[in-house]
């Protein structure tokens, strides 16, 4: 998903990374939806584009090493995250 400009803040590229991550419109969003990942004692330290990208991943595609219901539950969080942040209302 790229796009010329970020409709909410102007950012240059809005592609995943700038929208789960990055974009200054979706902080409160992106708090809750990195809290509950904490709570699932999930990894989101995201220091390098690497591990942003694969970060990223996991919201989008889930993980096979984890079991169905972590994989649900992390969806769960993306959907909330998608409806709260409003981007596609």
């Amino acid at each position: 998903m790229i796009i010329n400009n970020c409709p909410n803040c102007g950012y240059y590229r809005e592609d995943e990374i700038h929208f789960f991550l990055t974009c200054p419109a979706y902080v409160d969003a992106r708090e809750t939806l990195l809290e509950g990942l904490t709570e699932m004692n999930i990894d989101i330290h995201t220091t390098t584009i690497a591990t942003k990208r694969n970060l990223v991943r996991l919201l989008i595609r889930g993980d096979q090493s984890y079991d169905f219901n972590t994989n649900f539950d992390i969806f769960e969080l993306v959907k909330t995250f998608i409806i709260d942040s409003q981007r596609f209302s």
